[in-house]
């Protein structure tokens, strides 16, 4: 436990506080949060696990989510659009989504 208390305090970590809306999927509400904070996102589709969209979230609707993709650089990499129903799983301030986020800035 030690260990972990002086990383977390070394690494600056923090936890977020999810306000998440009654009535609303869990994933939509993840969604929307990602897309309100402009959090950068790693997504993985059910049939192409093996190649996560990178990017910020830009629309939402009842059925897709449209992505502005950035390369591992943070480069621009145009625009995604994706199906909520082919969406498996969505990461973000993770390792990677920080990284991408701090070549960004430049």
């Amino acid at each position: 436990m030690k260990k972990i208390e002086k990383l977390y305090s070394k690494k600056n970590q923090r936890h977020i506080d999810l306000k998440l809306q009654d009535k609303v999927s869990l994933k939509n509400n993840i969604f929307q949060i990602c897309m309100n904070n402009k959090y950068i996102v790693s997504i993985e589709m059910i049939q192409d696990d093996e190649c996560p969209i990178k990017g910020v979230i830009n629309k939402i609707d009842d059925n897709k989510v449209i992505v502005s993709k950035l390369t591992e650089y943070g480069e621009d990499d145009g625009e995604a659009i994706l199906k909520k129903e082919n969406i498996d799983t969505i990461s973000f301030l993770g390792v990677d989504e920080e990284d991408i986020q701090l070549l960004k800035r430049k």
